[in-house]
């Protein structure tokens, strides 16, 4: 099992490392919040169903993130045993299932 280690940052061009965290927080909220307007504004019409667009973000995602993973670690792995295959195939299904009710919930 490969367990990533700790990197000690020495800092990017004189930036303090609590600030680059607190940039990518920032970050990350201005992208979810972005998400939610964008996921309102689209259900509020009944031109799309929550079920196509959770399907069609959820395939987005899948290669975004696939695509990040390959840049990011190389070279890139599946599970290794069946059980792992298991876990990781049902915790997709689960994460899936979750946008979809989130989805279903905001369309409300």
């Amino acid at each position: 099992l490969y367990v990533p280690t700790a990197v000690k940052s020495s800092g990017m061009a004189g930036i303090p490392d609590g600030t680059l965290a607190h940039l990518a927080l920032l970050a990350g909220a201005f992208v979810f919040s972005g998400y939610n307007l964008v996921l309102a504004r689209c259900l509020v019409s009944d031109d799309i169903s929550p079920v196509s667009f959770s399907l069609a973000r959820e395939l987005v995602s899948i290669v975004v993130m696939y695509t990040a993973a390959a840049g990011i670690e190389r070279p890139l792995r599946w599970p290794s045993g069946a059980r792992d295959a298991r876990r990781f195939v049902a915790l997709g299904c689960l994460l899936a299932a979750f946008q979809l009710c989130f989805t279903a919930g905001i369309a409300l």
